[in-house]
C-alpha cells in the first residue's frame, strides 16, 4: 500500500494505508458502539452505576472513534490525533477491564443457564458412556463447569491479546513520519 498522499483535481487524496486504516477505525468502532449496550449482560454483576459508567465510556469513545475515523480519511490532523488518543484511551480501558473480563469468565461457567446445559449434557449420555467415565452427576457437572471458565478464560485472553495488538499498530502507525506529513 502506498504511503503517499496523491492530489487529484487539487485536493489531497489518503494513500491506501490511511485509507485502510481509517476505515478499520470506523468499522472497529461500529462494533464497539452496537455490542455496548449488551454489556449490562457480561458485567451484571457491577453495581449498576459502575455498569453504566462503562456502558456510558463504551459508546462515547465509539462515536468518536467513528467520526474520527471518517475524517481521517479527509487526512484531517484533528482526527488523526482524536485516534491517537482514542487508541491511548482504549489501552486504559483493557488495563481497567481486564479484571471484570476475568471474573465475568468465572461467573458465566457458574451460573445456573450454564448449569442447566451440563446437566443436559449428562442425562443424554449413554448407559455406556456413562459406565466408561464412571463420574457422580455432581462431579461431572463440576468438572464441565470448570472447563467452561478455562475455555472463556483462553477466549478473553485471545481477544485482549488481538485488540493490544491492534491499539498499539494503529499507535504505531499514526504516529509515523510519513504518515503525519500526509495529514500537515
Amino acid at each position: 500500500m502506498s504511503e503517499k498522499a496523491e492530489v487529484v483535481d487539487g485536493k489531497k487524496k489518503a494513500s491506501g494505508s490511511v485509507t485502510f486504516f481509517a476505515w478499520t477505525f470506523i468499522i472497529v468502532n461500529f462494533i464497539g458502539l452496537i455490542t455496548s449496550p449488551g454489556m449490562h449482560q457480561n458485567y451484571s454483576f457491577l453495581a449498576k452505576n459502575t455498569l453504566t459508567w462503562m456502558v456510558l465510556y463504551a459508546v462515547l469513545t465509539s462515536l468518536a472513534g467513528i467520526v474520527a475515523g471518517i475524517f481521517l480519511l479527509f487526512l484531517k490532523e484533528w482526527a488523526r490525533k482524536t485516534a491517537i488518543t482514542l487508541v491511548l484511551i482504549g489501552v486504559l480501558g483493557m488495563i481497567v477491564f481486564v479484571p471484570f473480563n476475568h471474573r465475568y469468565a468465572s461467573i458465566a461457567a457458574h451460573e445456573p443457564k450454564s448449569i442447566a446445559v451440563y446437566e443436559k449434557q449428562y442425562d443424554k449420555l449413554p448407559p455406556e458412556t456413562l459406565a466408561k467415565i464412571q463420574m457422580p452427576r455432581e462431579e461431572f457437572i463440576s468438572r464441565m463447569a470448570t472447563a467452561g471458565e478455562k475455555v472463556i478464560r483462553v477466549m478473553t485472553g485471545v481477544f485482549e491479546v488481538v485488540t493490544a495488538l491492534y491499539l498499539f499498530l494503529l499507535f504505531w502507525f499514526f504516529t509515523k513520519t510519513n504518515v503525519r506529513k500526509q495529514f500537515s
